[in-house]
């Protein structure tokens, strides 16, 4: 039996959304349980629907929540006060919550996991970045929404303005989106998701992520990836299979935020930080994915974004040591599709033409960014003439590897 149904009535969507926005608010001062917190979360969940535009329609029919939520996300709190909020939100013991935490953990779990639930917590922070996010990505960039002369303060469309995006300002905000990504709780890329979004969406912000000391930008998103292969390799962490579909969630997550700041700015901020340890983390996070228990199309975009990635790193470790490679070395380092399967080259060429910037050392390389095709091949597209000339030496190895 559904633990839910064993409420009196189910909640209203506008009870669901008062709730939640009063425990976004003052979540230290909550008398609610978890299970009534879930039950307002699975009506969010149903009043969104299956469709991208519906989801999409409803984060934008509900501007409260997003400034509950941003406010929730971007506040500076100390390492005790977050978990002193995710204590509160847990602190409930009635039947319906001990039964929620006996289906979540094993009998031996630690005492910890009972206060700081990172299930529950995954759910409550992933509903709220998910909003956020879809009402981003549908703005054009740095244009912000009108104010309808129509509506109330309250009812006004988010955001309206800078102050309104990160109503605690920039740098402010990058430390409390920074606090809610440091820990190891699964709920992490979720928060890395929405500042990519964020970076996307608002230049002058992404312009402050990038800089020292890199902790959204380069340090977190590593330490995530790492954490996320750490809870994989976790017996105890569920059967192997929906760990495999939790990393693989985990890992997109957490590597969207590097092609959003590639789009926004062109950064590669991420690779130069720590060159090394960004090369050895991904070459680990390709073995993980070559071998997950799971249907190979869920992931197979990543793997050749992944193959990318660990070409850039390589570069920016040679160049770190000093070191030119020599050609052969070059070309054993690109991933050409097998000549007996022309399925995956054929997959090789879809994802080459329908978008990205081709210069191994752009970070350009999303599918929704609209780059010209190269006039030779019509094939490969480059996001300026400038960066296409850099990549005359790649052109050269791919026709001798022809």
């Amino acid at each position: 039996m559904e633990l839910d149904s064993v409420n009196k009535a189910p909640l209203s969507l506008d009870e669901a959304c008062e709730s939640l926005i009063s425990l976004l608010r003052e979540p230290l001062s909550s008398s609610g349980c978890s299970s009534s917190v879930r039950a307002a979360l699975r009506r969010l969940d149903d009043a969104c629907g299956p469709s991208l535009a519906t989801r999409t329609k409803f984060a934008k029919s509900q501007p409260q929540l997003l400034r509950a939520a941003i406010r929730f996300l971007t506040l500076k709190r100390s390492p005790a006060q977050r978990a002193d909020i995710m204590r509160s939100m847990n602190r409930c013991h009635c039947t319906k919550c001990l039964m929620h935490l006996a289906l979540e953990y094993k009998e031996d779990a630690p005492d910890e996991a009972l206060v700081l639930n990172p299930k529950f917590m995954t759910h409550f922070i992933g509903t709220f970045t998910t909003l956020l996010s879809l009402v981003l990505v549908d703005l054009t960039r740095g244009r912000f929404r009108n104010a309808k002369s129509d509506k109330s303060s309250n009812a006004q469309p988010w955001p309206l303005e800078p102050n309104d995006l990160l109503p605690y300002g920039m740098k402010d905000s990058i430390q409390g989106f920074s606090g809610w990504a440091s820990g190891n709780y699964g709920y992490e890329p979720h928060i890395l998701q929405l500042v990519g979004k964020i970076a996307s969406f608002h230049l002058p912000f992404c312009h402050e992520v990038v800089k020292p000391p890199y902790a959204l930008s380069a340090t977190l998103p590593l330490q995530q990836l790492e954490n996320a292969m750490k809870r994989y390799a976790d017996p105890s962490r569920r059967d192997l299979k929906e760990r495999a579909t939790e990393f693989e969630s985990d890992v997109r997550l957490a590597t969207n935020i590097l092609q959003d700041l590639g789009l926004a700015i062109q950064s590669n901020v991420f690779f130069t930080a720590d060159s090394k340890r960004t090369l050895s983390v991904f070459k680990r996070l390709l073995d993980h994915l070559s071998r997950l228990p799971i249907d190979r199309e869920i992931f197979a975009d990543m793997i050749p974004q992944f193959e990318d990635y660990v070409v850039i790193a390589q570069s920016h470790v040679d160049e770190d040591e000093g070191r030119i490679p020599q050609l052969g070395e070059l070309l054993s380092r690109i991933s050409l599709p097998s000549e007996d399967d022309p399925k995956e080259g054929y997959n090789m060429m879809v994802i080459a033409r329908r978008g990205g910037c081709w210069n191994i050392s752009c970070m350009a390389n999303s599918e929704g960014l609209r780059t010209p095709l190269c006039a030779q091949c019509d094939l490969i597209r480059y996001c300026s003439k400038r960066v296409r000339a850099f990549q005359t030496a790649f052109l050269t190895i791919w026709q001798l590897t022809g």
